[in-house]
């Protein structure tokens, strides 16, 4: 059960430079305190600026909530989490939900890309599933094999495989060139 999102706690907008539809939403908390919620936001502000442009138009909600409610749904490991809306099959929302105190610099792309993966159903394709069957490695991608429950492998693996193609194109497309086609192309249909 997501955690209930209070538009009275609006702290601001996330993404001003883009849209002024993405809000970012935050804790009643105290400011001025040894993890300064102010400072959380900050970063996770920064961290938006290189989000792929074309990204921003699918992410509708971010929230920032306390670790204590990731803690008892996922584990103490996990600093932010992604739930995606569906009616009759079709894809209608998401909300992005971040730690409060336990940042890591990469979770805002995972979770913007959980997004992106839900609306067009990328690993979900059969033609991903046979790429992430063949190519998953375990040493390449040991953390989504060690880290995950299998049933999330191939969402993971697209999530990963993406991050890997924004920041490590040469040794991605060495190890995994199958996924790279299929994530080049992805990244095509994503900015067409």
């Amino acid at each position: 059960m997501s955690p209930a999102i209070h538009h009275s706690q609006e702290i601001t907008t996330v993404f001003s430079r883009q849209t002024s539809d993405i809000k970012l939403y935050g804790l009643p908390v105290e400011l001025n305190t040894p993890n300064d919620i102010s400072d959380i936001i900050a970063q996770y502000q920064y961290d938006a600026y290189p989000l792929p442009a074309s990204f921003l138009p699918y992410l509708d909600e971010i929230v920032i909530i306390e670790q204590k409610e990731i803690d008892e749904e996922f584990s103490a490991n996990t600093s932010g989490y992604t739930r995606t809306y569906f009616l009759d099959d079709q894809y209608t929302g998401s909300t992005i939900y971040l730690s409060d105190s336990l940042f890591r610099e990469t979770t805002l792309l995972h979770e913007a890309l959980h997004v992106i993966d839900a609306r067009f159903q990328f690993s979900a394709s059969a033609q991903f599933q046979k790429l992430c069957e063949a190519e998953m490695d375990n040493e390449y991608n040991a953390r989504i094999i060690t880290y995950y429950d299998p049933q999330y492998h191939c969402s993971e693996y697209f999530v990963e495989s993406y991050i890997n193609y924004l920041y490590d194109p040469e040794t991605f497309q060495q190890l995994q060139p199958h996924t790279y086609d299929f994530i080049y192309e992805a990244n095509n249909q994503i900015n067409s």
